[in-house]
């Protein structure tokens, strides 16, 4: 028993070294593909191009990041989200090209870095493979619509969730970093009006726990958090976004979402099995489960990840609840629970892994997609000269039904072409009558100090 144990613990070494290097991969294809410009995202970086422009007479950073599609109570958010880009833009840089990479590329990275900080905090601890099951459950159902500021307010939560749990390891580089996590929380999403409630709990237990100091300031900071995600949820910006993303309908349209949160909820009673074939047979389920997932098509397209983000945040919630008992009370109180500490890389470490694994492989996958679907919109653009109908271009691109954004054509266009002289693609028929950020017929943003 005494031999097999190193074995065992490199072999968990080595699964964590490959999940790294697994997310690397996939962040490259990431920013590869520019996934940064689209849907609203194309939009935004449009805003900052034309904001700097002229910064001193367009007002503060705060006009800047809070534009009319945006919402002031997640200022936070926007920092995290665009700030090099900004900068970059302050120090002088031009280059369309470059900037387009710099802005998308970071979009992605910064969840990736917050998700990362909680797996760095755990990477000595059984946890670690329970948040990469949530991690897998969460970021992968929205994660695509990277302008999404619920993707930073996830990791922020991950983050924090992670520095907590495990107090008794908490250096003064951590309490700097759950501090900035917990204040950035504050102004981020509407969803911390029950994550900052959980949080708030949590460091109040944490406080009776061990009478730290430290606990009782940052239980303030989240219960600010949880009150201005509610005043979020109660007066939104857009109201019609709220409520297309609260219709359980939605539900029955993504069963990517169904698939990963029943999938990482059944590892751990699986687990618990006390008969060795009986867990045996239902861990080689969950494996025929993901063969299943496959052959059947079920994943989730863009647009449907992002209207179901309201329900990927209850179902975080939940699995949130659940880590939070076990590391607390659970596996005090039940033996059978403490088992699965003792060998994760039998209970939990495989199926988790293979689970993570499936869903990057599909995540790059769509990122070469994008990326096609990119050169084929740009080269159309580029190909042409003034105004370009939608119905007789864009419209027949492989993959637009799936890429393509209603009202984003025109902006999208503005940023691929190569100069003014090429091609801006008016909105499609459908949008007619609808708000668009500018008509091509009668304005076309000034972006000649970025061709």
């Amino acid at each position: 028993m005494l031999n097999a144990m190193p074995r065992s613990i490199n072999k968990e070494q080595i699964l964590k070294c490959a999940v790294a290097m697994i997310l690397f991969a996939m962040f490259a294809f990431q920013a590869m593909a520019l996934r940064g410009i689209f849907a609203d995202g194309s939009y935004q970086l449009l805003n900052l191009l034309l904001f700097e422009q002229n910064p001193s007479a367009n007002g503060s950073l705060f006009a800047e990041l809070v534009t009319r599609n945006n919402e002031p109570s997640r200022f936070f958010a926007y920092i995290l989200m665009e700030f090099p880009t900004v900068i970059a833009l302050r120090l002088g840089m031009t280059d369309l090209k470059g900037l387009m990479y710099l802005f998308s590329s970071w979009l992605q990275l910064a969840p990736l870095l917050l998700w990362g900080l909680a797996f760095w905090k755990l990477r000595r601890d059984f946890l670690f493979w329970p948040f990469l099951a949530m991690f897998t459950a969460v970021y992968f159902n929205g994660n695509f619509f990277s302008i999404g500021e619920f993707n930073v307010t996830f990791g922020l939560t991950a983050a924090c969730l992670a520095y907590i749990l495990k107090p008794e390891r908490i250096t003064k580089v951590d309490t700097a970093m759950l501090s900035a996590a917990a204040i950035a929380s504050v102004m981020s999403y509407g969803s911390t009006m029950f994550f900052g409630v959980l949080l708030c709990g949590l460091t109040l237990w944490r406080f009776r726990q061990d009478r730290r100091i430290l606990w009782l300031p940052l239980a303030a900071i989240f219960l600010a958090s949880a009150g201005v995600g509610l005043w979020n949820y109660l007066n939104p910006t857009q109201p019609e976004n709220l409520a297309s993303a609260s219709n359980p309908l939605l539900l029955l349209h993504d069963p990517q979402l169904w698939f990963t949160f029943v999938f990482v909820a059944l590892i751990a009673p699986i687990a618990m099995v006390r008969d060795a074939q009986w867990r045996s047979a239902f861990i080689l389920a969950l494996f025929i489960s993901i063969i299943g997932f496959l052959l059947m098509g079920l994943h989730a397209p863009p647009f449907v990840d992002y209207m179901a983000r309201a329900f990927t945040a209850m179902g975080f919630l939940a699995l949130a609840i659940a880590l939070c008992w076990f590391e607390l009370f659970g596996k005090k109180r039940f033996p059978a629970l403490k088992k699965l500490e003792t060998n994760p890389w039998q209970y939990f470490a495989l199926p988790t892994f293979a689970l993570f694994t499936l869903m990057c492989v599909l995540d790059i996958g769509d990122s070469i997609e994008f990326r096609a679907y990119i050169d084929d919109f740009s080269r159309v653009v580029n190909s042409h000269h003034g105004l370009l109908r939608y119905e007789d271009s864009i419209m027949f691109l492989p993959n637009n039904n799936l890429y393509g954004w209603t009202w984003t054509y025109p902006t999208m266009a503005l940023l691929l072409r190569e100069n003014t002289d090429k091609a801006v693609v008016i909105e499609p028929w459908f949008q007619k009558g609808r708000w668009q950020p500018f008509d091509p017929r009668t304005y076309v943003p000034d972006l000649s100090p970025y061709y």
